[in-house]
């Protein structure tokens, strides 16, 4: 938590920041600033999307294949990090706000999973992560 990583979209060749704010059984990451959301959602047609995206992450000059999920949620821009909110982004009702970089034009976060990450809710490895997380993993092989 609190690391910053380069994301490469591998369909688009997109790259964007995202910090992981959050997360436990996967990474909670928000785009570090209003130019990388701007490209993050370009990556996504213009729209959020809860469409799992076969990424390739760096951090700390480690490449890891990884899938992304570009739907901010659980949070919102104009409350304080961590103070609760009566509602929140992507239909997430009164909690805590799980928005903590602010300024990015973009409220809450979204989903970052690799090999075997689980999701909070269920506590079960998500098939459709796994599928897009293949894919990148694949693509690293030819590419790097």
């Amino acid at each position: 938590i609190g690391e910053v990583a380069t994301v490469y979209d591998i369909k688009s060749g997109l790259s964007f920041k995202l910090k992981r704010t959050y997360g436990y059984n996967h990474a909670d990451v928000e785009t570090l600033t209003a130019a990388d959301t701007a490209i993050m959602k370009k990556v996504y047609g213009g729209q959020w999307s809860w469409e799992r995206r076969p990424v390739i992450v760096t951090v700390h000059g480690r490449t890891i294949a990884a899938s992304l999920a570009g739907m901010p949620h659980a949070g919102r821009e104009d409350v304080k990090a961590n103070a609760y909110a009566s509602w929140r982004s992507g239909g997430y009702g009164g909690g805590d706000n799980l928005d903590s970089v602010k300024g990015n034009n973009m409220s809450g976060v979204c989903d970052l999973h690799f090999l075997n990450s689980r999701t909070h809710g269920t506590n079960r490895v998500d098939s459709k992560h796994q599928s897009a997380m293949k894919v990148a993993n694949e693509w690293a092989k030819k590419n790097y």
